[in-house]
């Protein structure tokens, strides 16, 4: 499950950059973002420290469904079709989620290799950060771009 970085290649792109245009393109981030929000939750942490604790397989084994639906969730982002303009943060988007997976895959391997797992709550922690920013990055673009979501859109977590 480990992956190479995403690149341009592998983006479905479009040429059109209109407000509209980014506008179907923030909604539709949004609506993922709002589907996996549960990914947000930061419990993964928590799940592998009640593991260690507790000296737990069966503890550890609940990451394996946040681990699917990572995998869901960054294949969904790179389907999205990505306006041109966009690409740049979209690719940062993607990549920072698949690090995050990637950490949780080395979490999850703890009591098979304790130096790999603890490896994996650190690079967990750092995409965390790292994920904080790549939003505040979407909310500038989308600014910058002066494209402003409606209340009831799903974009609307990209207005500053």
């Amino acid at each position: 499950m480990t992956s190479r970085e995403d690149t341009i290649k592998d983006l479905t792109l479009v040429q059109k950059s209109d407000k509209n245009t980014l506008r179907i393109y923030g909604n539709a981030l949004g609506e993922v973002a709002v589907k996996y929000r549960h990914l947000a939750e930061g419990k993964e942490l928590s799940i592998v420290d009640d593991a260690v604790k507790q000296e737990s397989r069966e503890k550890l084994a609940e990451l394996e469904p946040i681990l699917a639906d990572y995998e869901a969730f960054i294949n969904t982002y790179r389907a999205l079709p990505v306006p041109l303009v966009a690409y740049e943060v979209h690719l940062a988007l993607l990549n920072v989620n698949a690090l995050t997976r990637d950490a949780l895959v080395k979490m999850s391997r703890l009591f098979d290799d304790p130096i790999g797992g603890a490896a994996g709550v650190k690079e967990y922690r750092k995409a965390a950060q790292d994920g904080a920013v790549v939003v505040r990055d979407l909310k500038n673009f989308f600014e910058e771009k002066g494209v402003v979501f409606n209340d009831n859109d799903p974009g609307y977590i990209f207005n500053k």
